[in-house]
């Protein structure tokens, strides 16, 4: 699953639009392939700060797309921050396919 990161300008790429409060799209639980990119679609008015955070970790925070390759299971908090404020969104991965060697992180389908 790959979800693109979403940002909203006047057209002016020196001058953003009104500000616009952050909002995430992210449905409450997310299917990927292990070791496939899941991204995290972000709105709002620029630069907007995203972060993926699972167990109290940060796992990706950055000023791009936040994006993370899950290998297990995991419940997560997507966080997205401007200066016009931040929001939250819990959220989680659930992997498709069948494990065939975890050493080695292969998967079938």
């Amino acid at each position: 699953m790959f979800l693109d990161l979403v940002l909203t300008w006047n057209g002016n790429s020196s001058t953003p639009a009104a500000p616009v409060p952050q909002s995430i799209s992210l449905p409450a639980v997310v299917e990927a392939f292990p070791g496939y990119f899941v991204t995290i679609p972000v709105t709002g008015t620029p630069p907007i700060y995203a972060a993926i955070i699972r167990n109290s970790t940060v796992l990706v925070n950055t000023t791009g797309t936040a994006a993370f390759r899950f290998y297990e299971e995991s419940n997560c908090t997507c966080v997205a921050s401007s200066n016009y404020g931040s929001v939250l969104n819990e959220f989680s991965v659930i992997l498709k396919g069948q494990v065939i060697s975890s050493s080695l992180r292969i998967f079938c389908a």
